[in-house]
């Protein structure tokens, strides 16, 4: 199975959803499953932590990291819809519409490769900011989910940001398909390592690897 995911931090996240199913993993409706992503640009920092949960009605996620930088560049990196593209390898596109300051549609294309397969998918999302504290995100539209909504929040501990991601969705399936709740954590996991390596790089001046640019990271 493959997954492609829409990424509207505050909403933030992640909207998980099929692009290709198999049906290859079927998991435990109820099982909670903790995932952590791989190793992020800074050894130092601990894991970023997800965690994925399948019930009648769709699937909530949740996402937790802490970074070691000012509270405004976490902010800004979190809020930067206009270039999430080159910070998100699953990204191609995204783009803010429709704003009226703190309330604003943001429109994303995102992919996801199996083999020579390149499949890609649109969204519309509507975000409400509550500045430097928190993001909320709604689906306006998709072909893969029927329903999506997240919040992302950020609390300072001391030197540190931590970031909190809760959120629920409801994917659009063929009966008997079920996405697996390990591969779903992972997707979310993976996302945010991103984001929080790029708030690294912009804290410490390194270039992007040109792997985001082309989109073909490990």
């Amino acid at each position: 199975m493959l997954l492609a995911k829409h990424h509207v931090v505050g909403g933030s996240v992640v909207a998980v959803l099929v692009a290709l199913a198999g049906g290859a993993y079927i998991a435990d409706r109820l099982a909670l499953a903790p995932v952590t992503a791989a190793p992020a640009a800074d050894a130092a920092q601990p894991p970023v932590s997800a965690r994925a949960r399948k019930d009648a009605a769709g699937y909530a996620v949740s996402a937790s990291f802490t970074v070691a930088a000012p509270r405004e560049l976490v902010w800004a990196v979190l809020v930067d819809f206009d270039h999430m593209a080159e910070i998100l390898s699953s990204v191609d596109a995204s783009r803010i519409v429709n704003r009226d300051g703190n309330d604003f549609d943001v429109e994303q294309r995102s992919h996801a490769n199996a083999g020579p397969l390149h499949l890609a998918t649109d969204s519309l999302r509507h975000v409400t900011l509550v500045p430097e504290a928190e993001i909320r995100s709604r689906l306006l539209r998709s072909g893969n989910l029927k329903a999506s909504d997240f919040t992302t929040r950020l609390v300072s501990e001391g030197k540190l940001v931590r970031v909190d991601v809760q959120g629920t969705f409801v994917p659009k399936l063929l009966a008997g398909t079920v996405l697996g709740t390990d591969n779903v954590a992972v997707q979310v996991a993976r996302q945010y390592t991103e984001l929080r390596d790029e708030i690294l790089r912009r804290q410490s001046g390194t270039p992007r690897p040109a792997c985001l640019a082309t989109k073909d990271c490990p």
